[in-house]
């Protein structure tokens, strides 16, 4: 018989085996290359926008920008950390708290409103007293101010200066205070502290019609956070988180006890994301998003380092201090991305999430 040649079967077998190699070696290439870009291109932690002050200055956010003060000046920085203008100040030692489109100076004394753009709104306000806090509203000014007496009242100004109403605070101690826009509506969140059990009262007052439109008290426990969506009161104590209507008056109210609330977002089917009350030596702790609404309960869990977690550009985002988590609104795990620096603290302003590090302050955008 005549020898076999299989010298020409050897080739077609390597080549088959080298075109099979070189596919699947460029088809990883291609993968990493793919996930290298998503990586760089799509993660927020690499696009962190490092603001131009320390996290220790005082700041507010606007709906465009960020407004600090730095030395004897107002600095304004659009939301990619760009200044954009900076102004004098005719005061020293100031505070500062944002609206939408404008910003209030104050210190113990004096009262200055200025617009986005650092012009002034009216000639400065004095007072006699202290001025404690300020509030701003999207066209009303809320001044929170002690009187010799140690009596307290709020204060309300137009954004030309002109005061629309005094408000007496009474015996009641006044945890917190701010707007309800949608509605023209001051809300106050006050606690009677000479009662037996706790007795929290969410107020809230038209400003437009200089009328009290609500009364809403709740006895045995405290009121750590209160929203607003759709006309209804959210009310989130230490036992029990209550939904309230428009007049007031008590809609439903669903079992937290043992939970904290970390944030809200309203709508149509509000939503809030809760956590266990965290033990010091637990490695993680469960946290769920609650479907207010319906009831439903959507759980994950939080490592015990987490800095903080938000509903951020329609997900829960969660921050460590080495990167950052993001779940589904359903507490369903997404993806994670590690972060350029190391975080410290996070914090959500009028739907934005400021990170620090150290002396270093960073917006997500």
């Amino acid at each position: 018989m005549p020898t076999k040649d299989l010298t020409n079967r050897r080739k077609r077998r390597l080549s088959v085996r080298g075109l099979v190699a070189l596919l699947l070696l460029l088809a990883v290439l291609a993968a990493a290359v793919i996930f290298g870009v998503t990586r760089i291109k799509g993660s927020p932690a690499d696009s962190m926008i490092e603001l131009p002050f320390s996290s220790g200055a005082e700041y507010g956010i606007t709906d465009k920008g960020i407004m600090t003060i730095g030395g004897e000046k107002l600095i304004y920085s659009n939301l990619t950390g760009e200044v954009e203008w900076e102004v004098p100040l005719t005061i020293s030692g100031c505070r500062l708290s944002t609206g939408g489109k404008y910003a209030v100076l104050y210190t113990d004394t004096v009262v200055q409103a200025v617009s986005g753009s650092g012009a002034t709104l009216f000639p400065s306000l004095e007072f006699s007293g202290r001025v404690l806090s300020v509030r701003c509203g999207a066209d009303v000014i809320a001044v929170l101010k002690e009187e010799d007496d140690s009596s307290r009242f709020i204060y309300l100004y137009d954004l030309a200066g002109s005061r629309l109403d005094r408000l007496e605070l009474k015996s009641n101690a006044l945890l917190n205070y701010g707007f309800d826009d949608s509605r023209g509506l001051l809300w106050t969140l006050m606690v009677n502290t000479e009662a037996s059990v706790p007795v929290c009262t969410v107020g809230t007052y038209n400003v437009a019609t200089h009328s009290d439109t609500g009364a809403m008290t709740n006895e045995g426990q405290l009121i750590e956070r209160v929203y607003f969506s759709d006309s209804k009161t959210y009310v989130c104590g230490t036992n029990h988180l209550i939904v309230y209507g428009s007049t007031g008056k008590e809609e439903s109210t669903t079992l937290i006890y043992g939970w904290r609330t970390l944030d809200f977002l309203p709508g149509k089917s509000p939503m809030a994301i809760l956590s266990m009350r965290q033990e010091s030596s637990a490695v993680s702790f469960a946290a769920k998003v609650l479907d207010i609404a319906s009831g439903k309960e959507y759980g994950f869990r939080l490592p015990a380092n987490t800095l903080g977690a938000f509903f951020y550009d329609g997900k829960v985002l969660v921050v460590l201090p080495s990167k950052l988590v993001y779940y589904s609104q359903k507490g369903e795990y997404l993806s994670e991305i590690p972060l350029s620096e190391t975080a410290d603290g996070a914090e959500l302003i009028k739907g934005r999430v400021l990170l620090t590090s150290g002396d270093k302050l960073f917006l997500l955008p």
